[in-house]
Formats: C-alpha cells, sequence, structure tokens
C-alpha cells in the first residue's frame, strides 16, 4: 500500500500513469470516523462492495483499454453554453462516444469528467483501463483531492455531481484504472478523434442522458469532525441556508431585468453567477460596487418602499416628476431633473469615437456595469483584415473600451445617485458648473488612481498598456503629451474638456439650467481635480 502512494506520488510529478485508489474507508483513528453536517436520512449502514472478477485468478491485462477522452464547450461561460463529451478508443470500438452534457454544468472540465463517468458505464468493470486525457484538473480531483474533498462534505467544489459519480464508477470497478496526462500541444491521432467527438456532442439538438446517481455507501455524506475548521463550517452552514431559501422578490427581479437587457445590448447570453463575480471588478471602485450590489437586493428605502407603510406613502413620488414613483430605475433614466441629462450628456460626450457609437444602455444594462463590453465593429475588421473576416474575429473584444464604459456607467451612475440623496435628503440644488464639476473630478480621480497602480504597484508594461488603451481619446492634450505619460510626474494628466460645451443642443441644455449666467470654458485652467 505504502508503496503504491509512493508510486502515484512520482507520477504526479512526472505525469506518469497515475493509479486510482478505491478505498473509502479510514484506517487513520477511530476520530476520523465522525461526521457532521449530514442527513440521517440519507446515510448509509451497509459497506461499499466492489464488484468481483468473473473468475478467480483469471488475468485481463491483455485486455487493457487505452481511453482517449475530452471536453469541449460552446459559448463558454454564458446562459447558452453547450457543453460535449468525447469518448474514444480505436477507430472500430463499440464503446466510443459524443454525448452532449445536460444540466446547469457547462464547461470543458464538465466536459472532461463527463466523458470518464460515460466511458466508465459502458466498459466491462474487470478490463483494465488507462484514462489519456490533457486536464490536470480532472486527473488531480481524482487522484489527489479526492480524499480531501470528502472529508471537508464537498464544500465549494464545482462539478462536484460529476466527480462524485465518477468517483462511484472507478470504485465499483474489479479491475485497476489509472490516469495519463497527455498536454493538449502534444495532441496525437487517438486524442484529435476524441476532441472531434467532443465538439460533435456540443453541437446536438438535445442534451443526452447521463446517469449521475451515486449509491449512498459509495457517498460519504456529512464532513469529518477531525477536519472541521471554522471556514468550512461557515460555508457549509451557508450552502444549507443557500438550498432551503428561496430568492428575493425584488432581487430575481433585478437579476432577469439586467440579464434581458445585456442580451439586448450586447447579444450575450450572460448568467446570473457573471453579474454577482461583476459586481467585484477590479475596474469599478469599492464604493460604486457595494452601491451596485444594494441595486440588485433592492435595499434602498425608495419609491414603492414606501407605498406599504401606512402615513409615509407621500414619500414614494418624485419630487420632481410627480406622481411617478421614485424608484431606482426612475431616477437612472427617466427622471426629469437636470443632473440625470448633465451626467449621461457628459458621459456619451467623453466617449471616444474610435470605440464606436455610444451604445444604447437601459436599467438593465446600467445597474450591471461590469458586464459590459464592447467589440470592434465589423466596418473596422474588414478594413483590417479584408472583406471576410475568419467567423471568430466578427466580435473582437476591446478591452480598454470596455473597462472605460464600465468606469463611464458605474461613476456617472453613483453620481446620478449621489446627486438625487443630496436634493432630496438635504434639500442642496445643483447648478450645471457644479454637475460637470464633480463628474470631472470622479473621472480624474479613477484616471489617478490607474496611473499609480499601473506604475507604483504592479509596474509592468502589461498594465500600462492596459491604461492606455482604456483612457485614450479622453486625455486633455493628448497629442502633445510624452509616450511614457503614465508614469512621468512633470505632466498634469487629465480628462479633456467636454466637447458638449461648444456645440448645439448639448450645450443649450446645460444653458437652460444656469439662470444667472451661461457656461464658458476657458483655455489652460483643466487640472486633475476638475476645472472652472
Amino acid at each position: 500500500m505504502h508503496r503504491r502512494i509512493e508510486k502515484n506520488r512520482q507520477a504526479h510529478t512526472s505525469h506518469s500513469g497515475i493509479l486510482f485508489d478505491p478505498s473509502v474507508t479510514s484506517r487513520d483513528s477511530l476520530a476520523d470516523c465522525f461526521r457532521v453536517f449530514l442527513d440521517l436520512r440519507k446515510v448509509s449502514y451497509y459497506p461499499a462492495y466492489r464488484l468481483e472478477r468473473p473468475a478467480a485468478g483469471v488475468h485481463l491485462e491483455h485486455e487493457h483499454l487505452t481511453v482517449h477522452t475530452n471536453g469541449h464547450c460552446i459559448h463558454r461561460g454564458k446562459a447558452n453554453a453547450k457543453t460535449g463529451s468525447g469518448v474514444f478508443i480505436s477507430p472500430e470500438s463499440p464503446y466510443n462516444r459524443s454525448i452532449r452534457l445536460g444540466g446547469p454544468a457547462q464547461s470543458t472540465q464538465a466536459g472532461e469528467i463527463a466523458a470518464i463517468v460515460a466511458a466508465l458505464q459502458v466498459i466491462p468493470p474487470f478490463t483494465p483501463v488507462t484514462f489519456a486525457t490533457d486536464s490536470l484538473h480532472v486527473i488531480n480531483g481524482l487522484t489527489k483531492n479526492l480524499n480531501h474533498w470528502e472529508d471537508s462534505g464537498w464544500v465549494g467544489v464545482s462539478n462536484r455531481s460529476l466527480f462524485q459519480a465518477a468517483a462511484y464508477q472507478l470504485r465499483l470497478r474489479s479491475a485497476a484504472t489509472s490516469f495519463s496526462w497527455v498536454g493538449g500541444h502534444n495532441r496525437t491521432p487517438s486524442g484529435a478523434a476524441a476532441h472531434d467527438l467532443a465538439k460533435q456532442g456540443a453541437t446536438k439538438t438535445e442534451p443526452d442522458e447521463l446517469d449521475l446517481n451515486v449509491p449512498p455507501a459509495f457517498n460519504p455524506k456529512g464532513m469529518k469532525l477531525s477536519c472541521l475548521t471554522q471556514t468550512l463550517a461557515y460555508r457549509a452552514i451557508r450552502e444549507r441556508r443557500t438550498q432551503d431559501t428561496e430568492p428575493r422578490t425584488k432581487t430575481a427581479q433585478n437579476i432577469s431585468r439586467a440579464l434581458d437587457a445585456l442580451q439586448a445590448a450586447l447579444g450575450t447570453d450572460e448568467t446570473e453567477a457573471q453579474l454577482w463575480l461583476a459586481c467585484r471588478s477590479k475596474s469599478i471602485q469599492p464604493l460604486v460596487r457595494q452601491f451596485t450590489y444594494k441595486i440588485y437586493h433592492g435595499a434602498y428605502r425608495i419609491g414603492d418602499h414606501w407605498e406599504q407603510i401606512p402615513g409615509y406613502s407621500d414619500h414614494a413620488p418624485c419630487t420632481v416628476c410627480r406622481d411617478v414613483p421614485d424608484n431606482m430605475d426612475h431616477i437612472l433614466t427617466e427622471c426629469n431633473t437636470p443632473a440625470r441629462k448633465i451626467v449621461w450628456l457628459l458621459a456619451q460626450d467623453l466617449w471616444p469615437a474610435k470605440n464606436g457609437p455610444w451604445p444604447s444602455l437601459d436599467y438593465g444594462a446600467i445597474i450591471a456595469p461590469g458586464t459590459l463590453k464592447v467589440y470592434k465593429q465589423l466596418e473596422r475588421l474588414r478594413q483590417e483584415r479584408g472583406p471576410n473576416p475568419a467567423p471568430c474575429e466578427a466580435r473582437q473584444l476591446l478591452p480598454g473600451a470596455s473597462r472605460l464604459l464600465q468606469i463611464l456607467v458605474s461613476e456617472s451612475k453613483h453620481l446620478i445617485w449621489t446627486l438625487r440623496c443630496e436634493r432630496v435628503i438635504r434639500g442642496h440644488t445643483h447648478s450645471p458648473s457644479n454637475i460637470v464639476r464633480r463628474w470631472t473630478t470622479a473621472l480624474n480621480r479613477q484616471l489617478s488612481i490607474d496611473r499609480i497602480i499601473a506604475t507604483k504597484l504592479h509596474r509592468s508594461s502589461k498594465a500600462i498598456r492596459l491604461i492606455l488603451r482604456t483612457w485614450g481619446g479622453t486625455i486633455a492634450d493628448e497629442d502633445s503629451l510624452p509616450p511614457d505619460r503614465v508614469g512621468h510626474n512633470g505632466f498634469l494628466v487629465g480628462i479633456r474638456t467636454p466637447r458638449l460645451l461648444s456645440n448645439g443642443e448639448s450645450r443649450r441644455t446645460l444653458e437652460s439650467h444656469t439662470p444667472q449666467r451661461k457656461l464658458g470654458v476657458h483655455k489652460g485652467i483643466l487640472s486633475r481635480t476638475g476645472w472652472f
């Protein structure tokens, strides 16, 4: 036993054949047998038995099979993702399979695990098998991390149902099973055939049925008491509470509204998990991230919230528009207050022409700024790469433009909310010049933070390139600045003067809200802290 473990340790280093250990018993101490966070109704009181060989003393090494598996995912990370799994042994093998994976787990790694499960369900359990795969995640999960995951109750493990089904099929077998890593760049003909089968499976119209049921005897429940930590206990309690708790009505409505808006604006089907992950986007300031998180949950007491409280229904209407509930969608997209109009005009004006037209964003897209993306226009692709660009290039992502759009939308919506609170709660009024100054200050602050992070903290050319791509076309007197303007301390860098102050309708919009004097721009007084 110890020699087998040592051999597997060496195999992990050399990426050679790693033998699967089917043991499910605890041989250390009695303390390892106590488990918590388990449902007694699902506990098995019978041991797990492996299948026996067909006859005692019969050796089947000559029937050894090398199984090549692969996974493929279309639209990875999106709500419309489709995952395929491919199993290839030989051109004439009856065990070759091409399946499409169903369920919420749609990723390349899920396809890799599903391929192993599908192969084990059709290959005789007394035949020795070696799985050849290019996924170290799958190999390490089944040969190195499996016992730890079971001891910790599978808390925080993605694709747990697939891993549990694979572990059950592996432990059920009476023959030895090993895993061998094959680099993706060194793909063999058999590996390429498995990849083709996986791609065929991903293009199927309907998913195939894959049995993922695991008998209780092969699936230890709960968590080992000896492995329990405060972090694991907290996560386990959170998982159990989440399963038993229905989502908030307002949260579900806002998430659904954001997903529909992003699909209409970007043409992509985002997932709910991506929306929550985007709340932590590093392109957005922490205060704005908290603001976005609270919008999703409907945490602000505005609008319709006051209709449910007797005696406070007069707080519900908007103080500017009258007879309209002062909900968040009204505040950010519909209210007739000058602050909202001016802020969105400023954001649209600062948007560089090289990034294409300013996107049409409704409330759902505005509350999810971390997921906004900008793609290169098809006309620009045709100019750069010919009249017929490759299909994969038809929507080429522009990282810098996407990041700038996220910053503009997030800072603008937060400023609109801040000005609204000052107007409603404190009774303040804001002149157009004050609104422009505060918006410019917020953007210049973000620009300064980006410069400091790129030049003082990261100090990498990659970070500097991202800053240049993000803010290119928005800096004042950009053509006269030196090439190393990002890290040069001798130059005052700030966003340029808004163009809307010198054109027709946009200028009249500002002037209509200035009672005493017309808004003027004086050259030479632009700074990082604002202008005027």
